[in-house]
């Protein structure tokens, strides 16, 4: 063989052995390339996956603090609806112990009372001159209210349209307005304990009532003395009409 044969051989030979180690070479960048991008990859992989369950965390955080705030007011609108109907219930249970409710049937208590007017009465209430009473009405027709006039032991007349107890006058100023709505008219005529009872005093246990309206009312002077079993209780007030609210 020749020496330029030989030197021709050897150069192809170290061309070859260039040309692959560059291909070498290029795979070497394209395989740490490819590694660097897989590395990349899988951090941003990792990362976004890190986010996600970050964001999936607080999301079922916030869930579940809706949740809990729900059914946290849920359990608060109970409870207050509870406490309401309990002291609803008491106070019912109350009222209907110590208290009762009334209806002025007719005009006889005008103009301190009108007819179908609601009442609220207390039970079990010393009875004084002067206070409104609920009562059963002797003569058998249902319930009424009156005013009491004379106490047990009293004796009592009314002249020129002016009440005189034991001799005594006494003031009726819950009168006074009807007596102005009649300018000179006398509102009661005159009239003795005896006379329309047949007794000088009132009787032990029992009372003397009369009807505001007195041109009008049927009560002590017609039918007589009002025991106090017949005594359901002190009219308190006027609740209904409601725009009429009154106190007594």
């Amino acid at each position: 063989m020749s020496k330029n044969h030989k030197k021709s051989h050897k150069r192809s030979h170290q061309k070859s052995r260039s040309k692959n180690r560059k291909k070498d070479e290029n795979a070497l960048k394209k395989n740490s390339h490819k590694k660097r991008h897989k590395k990349n990859h899988q951090r941003k992989s990792s990362s976004l996956h890190k986010k996600r369950k970050v964001n999936t965390s607080k999301n079922k955080k916030r869930e579940k603090r809706k949740v809990v705030k729900k059914n946290t007011k849920k359990v608060l609108a109970f409870k207050i609806g509870a406490a309401v109907l309990i002291s609803l219930l008491l106070y019912t249970a109350i009222f209907m112990l110590f208290f009762t409710v009334g209806k002025m049937d007719g005009y006889s208590m005008l103009t301190s009372l009108g007819n179908d007017d609601i009442v609220a009465v207390s039970r079990g209430k010393t009875m004084n001159r002067f206070d409104l009473v609920y009562m059963k009405t002797p003569n058998g027709k249902g319930n009424s209210v009156r005013r009491i006039i004379g106490m047990p032991g009293d004796s009592l007349y009314y002249k020129g349209d002016e009440l005189y107890i034991n001799g005594e006058g006494k003031e009726e100023k819950y009168l006074v307005a009807k007596k102005k709505s009649l300018d000179s008219m006398i509102l009661t005529d005159d009239f003795t304990l005896e006379d329309v009872t047949g007794s000088q005093t009132v009787p032990k246990g029992s009372y003397f009532v009369l009807g505001d309206n007195r041109k009008s009312s049927t009560d002590s002077r017609y039918y007589g003395f009002v025991s106090e079993k017949e005594i359901i209780g002190k009219v308190n007030a006027r609740i209904f009409p409601i725009s009429k609210f009154k106190i007594f």
